[in-house]
């Protein structure tokens, strides 16, 4: 699954095919493009599995945290960017922050 094609949204960058064509044909990889809502009859039983995966400690996931409302702008601009590291979060104080956790 490939994502992150936000990145280059604001900047207008024109997107190219593999640079590598022979990996891809020597290890037999399919690349398959695809608009989430074509899945959306799918959505609640993801919904379920995921979160069971979650609790069983089956995914693990990075999160971005920014504190404080002056950091919505910068924080916003990572993301186009592609400077962020899992998902992008802006706490607008500190005690929110410490909720999140």
């Amino acid at each position: 699954v490939l994502c992150g094609q936000i990145s280059g949204f604001a900047v207008g960058l024109k997107t190219e095919g593999p640079r590598n064509m022979m990996r891809l044909i020597y290890g037999s990889i399919r690349m398959q493009g695809f608009l989430c809502g074509n899945y959306a009859a799918e959505f609640p039983r993801a919904v379920a599995d995921l979160k069971a995966w979650h609790e069983a400690g089956k995914i693990v996931y990075r999160e971005d945290l920014h504190v404080g409302f002056d950091q919505l702008p910068s924080a916003f601009m990572t993301l186009f960017r592609g400077a962020n590291q899992g998902t992008l979060l802006v706490a607008v104080d500190e005690a929110e922050a410490r909720a999140t956790r």
